[in-house]
């Protein structure tokens, strides 16, 4: 018996599936390892397409790249996430509230074959909220027993939104927002309605709001550029909070060994208390260890690398290009080049 993918292949071979082009665009993207990760997915699945780079910040190329009769989707990155969205004929809601596409989807007549819209996706959000998750971080455990689980994310940049949307996703509440500018924090914060309890922590200004917080947060998003020392102010205001999650930690965990002599079982057998499991994930792909992974690894957090992001993202994309789930395994092999 034909496999899925051995029976699209055949389909190509005759024609019935036509060969499509997909694209990554931005800049600079000389150095992605998503053309790989979806040409590996592609040929994976029995699909004759095509995934290529397309370097450019002008919308012009973007509008002629996107209205190819041979365009099958795009992934876009950075400076064209914004920009491309007034070329688009349809925002997802996701991507709306997140306030960028990182996905560009055509929907064709079943007929005719003409691509009748395009749609916007944002995939970023989904592939932050999976790292996290295969991770180990959840909600249901706070660093502090009675309290919510709150989360962080460090710094106002272009993925700060997504992270933003990730972690409601997953029942985060408050989700702390760290930065340096003011005005920009504002901004960022107010544009979130109440249900995503979003709250500023202004670096110069964070100390009053620190010690009003029944627990720190037990998961990170770092969204701050990694090519450079952390700022100073900020770099203070980590640490007080990963130290303070690292003595609550301790503290639960001392919990919850007493907890175990009283029952007589293993810990956390009875449910009540459980340390809460404290994940950094990092967005930034290089250097492989950022300043920020090694500030909270020494506070005993767990860290994870911006590439797996990268994977997650890639897999909802894919998703979204062929109908097809692909395999996880396969696309992040792909990424990491194993």
């Amino acid at each position: 018996q034909l496999s899925a993918a051995e029976i699209r292949r055949t389909l190509s071979t005759i024609g019935e599936i036509p060969s499509l082009k997909f694209f990554l665009l931005g800049s600079p993207v000389a150095a992605s390892r998503g053309p790989v990760m979806h040409n590996t997915l592609f040929a994976e699945t029995g699909l004759p397409h095509h995934y290529d780079r397309v370097d450019t910040t002008d919308t012009e190329t973007v509008k002629r790249t996107i209205h190819a009769p041979d365009f099958g989707g795009a992934s876009v990155t950075i400076p064209l996430k914004l920009d491309v969205m007034p070329l688009l004929d349809e925002i997802a809601p996701q991507a709306a509230v997140i306030g960028a596409v990182n996905t560009i989807v055509p929907i064709r007549n079943n007929e005719s074959g003409k691509v009748e819209k395009l749609i916007g996706h944002n995939t970023d959000w989904q592939g932050i909220a999976l790292s996290l998750r295969n991770a180990g971080a959840s909600s249901s455990f706070s660093s502090s027993p009675g309290s919510a689980a709150s989360a962080l994310v460090v710094g106002t940049g272009g993925t700060s939104r997504a992270a933003i949307y990730a972690l409601h996703s997953m029942k985060f509440a408050p989700v702390y927002v760290l930065g340096r500018t003011p005005a920009n924090l504002d901004t960022l914060v107010g544009s979130f309605s109440s249900e995503y309890q979003v709250r500023a922590l202004h670096v110069d200004s964070a100390g009053d709001a620190l010690a009003e917080m029944r627990a720190v947060p037990t998961v990170a998003v770092g969204t701050i550029p990694a090519d450079k020392a952390i700022d100073v102010g900020m770099r203070e205001v980590l640490c007080r909070i990963f130290e303070r999650s690292e003595k609550e930690a301790t503290a639960s965990e001392a919990a919850a060994s007493e907890e175990t002599k009283q029952v007589g079982g293993e810990a956390g057998s009875s449910g009540s208390t459980k340390a809460a499991k404290r994940v950094l994930l990092e967005m930034a792909y290089k250097p492989a260890v950022t300043a920020l992974m090694r500030l909270a690894a020494d506070h005993g957090w767990v860290t994870v690398p911006g590439a797996e992001a990268l994977v997650g993202q890639g897999v909802y994309q894919f998703e979204h290009f062929t109908g097809i789930r692909p395999l996880y395994e396969v696309a992040r092999a792909a990424v990491m080049g194993s």
